[in-house]
């Protein structure tokens, strides 16, 4: 009798378009966490090496050229072995860890969905807070995630947001409303504020008329913040359209007030006797 082997293979399971997205929100949401010190942290371990070799560089440039050309002249070459380590640091390691973070970042959100607004744009303030100019290819990464996403809102979206999702798109924009300058328009394009003005339109936000006015106010200079502001003034009527739904959408929404319970009901003697004989009160009919 022969004796078969059925080897059994494992066949992958296919996540579907829900639970990736589920985990893309999962991921960025811890990312988002404590993203201000993650930052600095990373920023300051991927200069760590360049620092560390220009410190090497400079005494080893100080002590050999001590005894040739004296102190000033060692400490000043020594110096600039040094400044040449830093530098090479801000170019090259925090361009690396840069583009590392900005490729892990791209193959995360690319499932996400519109819950993924309010960790990208914590990250995007965590970031600009840490003053991580030097990593712009994180934010513009991060940037462009977000107006991809913007991009794609549905109305059917609204049930899964609510006004804390939508805190950080509106303080985005309202830091654009104040100063709409160079580093702005390296971050925010008008393209970008155009996507996020509609965005709110379709979500119906009880706010966005309010930025859209203090976006036609913007201060700046150039042509790029006329173009912001006509975007602003070309939002504004459906903006406040989408205003006035979101109000009457909360009205009808409203809940009602709780009854009380019988239990908690507190029931007190009457202060005074029923006026008139008691014979002659009222009964119903079918008391004897």
């Amino acid at each position: 009798m022969e004796t078969k082997v059925v080897e059994i293979q494992e066949v992958p399971t296919q996540l579907t378009k829900r639970e990736r997205a589920d985990a893309a929100l999962a991921e960025l949401t811890a990312r988002a966490r404590n993203c201000y010190w993650k930052t600095r942290f990373g920023m300051s371990f991927a200069m760590m090496p360049g620092i560390l070799t220009g410190l090497g560089g400079w005494f080893s440039i100080f002590f050999l050229l001590r005894p040739i050309l004296g102190d000033d002249w060692a400490a000043g070459i020594g110096m600039v072995v040094y400044l040449a380590g830093v530098i090479g640091a801000m170019i090259f390691g925090l361009g690396r860890y840069s583009r590392r973070s900005a490729s892990e970042l791209s193959r995360i959100v690319e499932h996400a969905d519109a819950r993924a607004m309010k960790p990208l744009t914590d990250m995007v303030r965590s970031n600009v807070w840490a003053g991580t100019f030097w990593l712009l290819p994180i934010l513009r990464t991060i940037v462009a995630a977000l107006s991809r996403i913007l991009d794609a809102v549905k109305p059917d979206d609204r049930n899964a947001l609510d006004d804390a999702d939508l805190a950080g798109l509106r303080s985005i924009l309202t830091s654009c409303a104040n100063h709409y300058g160079f580093v702005q328009l390296r971050l925010y394009t008008p393209e970008f504020i155009r996507t996020a003005l509609r965005a709110l339109t379709v979500l119906q936000d009880r706010h966005g008329a309010d930025l859209a006015e203090r976006l036609t106010k913007t201060i700046g200079v150039g042509r790029h913040v006329a173009e912001v502001k006509q975007i602003a003034r070309d939002a504004l009527p459906a903006l406040r359209e989408a205003a006035l739904r979101a109000r009457e959408r909360a009205e009808l929404l409203r809940p009602a007030e709780a009854p009380l319970r019988p239990d908690e009901t507190l029931l007190r003697p009457i202060e005074a006797a029923p006026a008139g004989e008691a014979e002659l009160l009222v009964r119903p009919a079918d008391c004897d």
